[in-house]
């Protein structure tokens, strides 16, 4: 009973660990991104990336292979250093990174499935 009882939890712990969504930038089509400029995003390690807007408000949306993969101190100095472009807030969602001029498009990523 111990050892069956070990398999169910170890498939659980499984299948939460794999059921993680991978997004691809025309996801972000569902929450109103209008695909503007093609980003260098391999400069930071992104595998696609591009700018654009939601609801009017200018973004910059990358995508990485994975959660892990998103350097998340990068987005965070952005808004704290010299931030010349404006920028005024950065979120996440998965494999995908959202910086911004504005706080709607972050509030429109939370909700995307």
């Amino acid at each position: 009973m111990k050892k069956l009882l070990g398999i169910v939890v170890l498939g659980l712990v499984w299948s939460n660990l794999t059921l993680a969504k991978e997004f691809n930038i025309s996801d972000l089509d569902k929450i109103g991104f209008n695909k503007e400029d093609q980003q260098l995003f391999q400069m930071i390690g992104a595998i696609d990336g591009w700018g654009g807007t939601i609801d009017n408000e200018v973004v910059e949306a990358y995508i990485y292979k994975n959660s892990e993969a998103i350097p998340r101190d990068l987005f965070k100095n952005i808004l704290n250093g010299d931030n010349i472009s404006g920028w005024k807030n950065y979120c996440f969602k998965e494999n995908i990174a959202l910086i911004t001029k504005g706080n709607l498009a972050c509030e429109k990523l939370k909700k995307l499935k």
